[in-house]
């Protein structure tokens, strides 16, 4: 199975990385960017250098997991899918003639000490959702999980299949996708990307007249507001420190303190041509320019705008 057809396969259900976000525990998804996927109204995105490394070194990993513990792995190729529950999953590895699998990890050193002393089972909350969702699909009671921080620490943990939080998975997981993914519930508004997006595309253009704000409505734009403001404050401080830190390092390459590091660095020269001055010099014809012309559409701006008089409620 490649990766396209994987990626297909996994849409028809809840993959072991997705569940992690769905709880409310991934650093990197929330449960409205699985809503949203699975949905179709937003693709899946292409792999960050962090998650094209993991990739790259699950393999290499992996072997030197085998040669620590002297076993035999086996390479999965397909989709598992539970009986009972909308979660499917394929493995990183299985270990031949056992029943445990392995999960291969590949970790920033500054994050090391947030995972506990090898061979525990302390690991980060949204890697022990993972593993607890591939136990489930395989019937494991045991679990592996293979991490190289940078290039020279190298952990083995061990996780033991926990049925109390893989009951309260199975159960979330079939909540979820039966309310919002076969129900075609809309879930409440969230700070993902793809809520944002999904709110663009359902409501494109604005062809309905003002709407004057109820109670909850004034509440939602205060707290704008007074956020907007706050942050408003806040990159002020952040742009005056910056100019002191700056006028501190002067001409030198940037500064080392406990608190950490700044550089302030010049940048490569970079060439631009200005090719509309270039056309310009020819003196194009308007038919040659209408040709090459395109009308790209409008796009709705959020524009906020304290108010300075009291507003009565109603419909305008």
């Amino acid at each position: 199975m490649n990766r396209e057809e994987w990626l297909k396969a996994r849409m028809s259900g809840i993959g072991g990385s997705e569940m992690a976000a769905i709880l409310g525990v991934s650093p990197w998804e929330t449960a409205v960017d699985i809503w949203a996927r699975k949905k179709g109204l937003t693709s899946e995105q292409p792999d960050n250098l962090r998650f094209k490394i993991g990739r790259k070194f699950e393999g290499p990993i992996a072997e030197l997991y085998a040669e620590q513990e002297g076993v035999k792995l086996l390479k999965v190729d397909g989709l598992y899918r539970h009986p009972g529950a909308p979660i499917v999953g394929t493995p990183d590895r299985l270990i031949a003639g056992q029943e445990r699998g392995l999960e291969v990890k590949t970790a920033d050193p500054a994050v090391a000490h947030t995972w506990g002393e090898p061979g525990s089972d302390q690991i980060p909350l949204y890697y022990t959702t993972q593993v607890a969702c591939y136990m489930a699909l395989l019937g494991y009671n045991d679990w592996d999980v293979a991490v190289l921080f940078g290039t020279s620490d190298f952990r083995v943990y061990r996780l033991h299949r926990d049925l109390e939080l893989e009951n309260m998975i199975l159960e979330r997981a079939k909540e979820f996708w039966q309310t919002y993914i076969v129900g075609d519930k809309e879930p409440p508004p969230d700070s993902s990307r793809s809520y944002g997006e999904y709110l663009v595309k359902k409501y494109p253009r604005n062809v309905m007249p003002m709407l004057v704000a109820d109670t909850l409505q004034t509440g939602y734009i205060e707290r704008l507001i007074d956020v907007r403001g706050r942050l408003k404050a806040m990159q002020e401080d952040e742009t005056l420190l910056e100019n002191m830190v700056k006028a501190e390092i002067g001409d030198n390459d940037g500064i080392l303190s406990d608190a950490g590091k700044i550089t302030w660095k010049a940048s490569k020269d970079t060439e631009k041509v200005d090719w509309e001055a270039v056309a310009r010099t020819y003196n194009p014809p308007p038919e040659l320019i209408a040709l090459h012309t395109i009308i790209k559409p409008g796009v709705r701006r959020f524009l906020v705008a304290p108010s300075k008089l009291p507003v009565r409620k109603g419909t305008l």
